[in-house]
């Protein structure tokens, strides 16, 4: 369970249904895509060999991680960046991991 706090007020948000929208921006036109930051399954973790930094398939062995994806509405199968948090003593949210998929960064960068 994740704990936010806002001004006092408490909101409790369960890892495993979380869905935020956001909004990502493409580098070169400013066009702004709605995008979508929910649960990743173990089957979807990018790999390394197709050129991801983080061996995220190794990281989802540890113990109290969640994971999370980063998608466009647009186009929902395909990751635009992924992240992993872990959650202590059920106060404390810690991002252990973060990263935006290759096709979207350097100089091609999409968003």
């Amino acid at each position: 369970m994740l704990l936010l706090s806002f001004f006092d007020n408490f909101v409790f948000v369960h890892i495993q249904h979380l869905k935020m929208v956001v909004i990502l921006r493409e580098a070169k036109t400013k066009v702004e895509y709605i995008a979508s930051i929910s649960p990743a399954l173990k089957k979807e973790l990018p790999l390394k060999k197709d050129g991801w930094q983080f061996n995220w398939k190794q990281l989802f062995k540890i113990e109290g991680g969640s994971f999370l994806k980063i998608s466009l509405k647009e186009t929902p199968s395909i990751i635009e960046g992924m992240l992993m948090i872990t959650m202590f003593n059920e106060e404390m949210v810690f991002m252990n991991n973060v990263e935006i998929a290759p096709h979207n960064s350097q100089k091609s960068g999409i968003h």
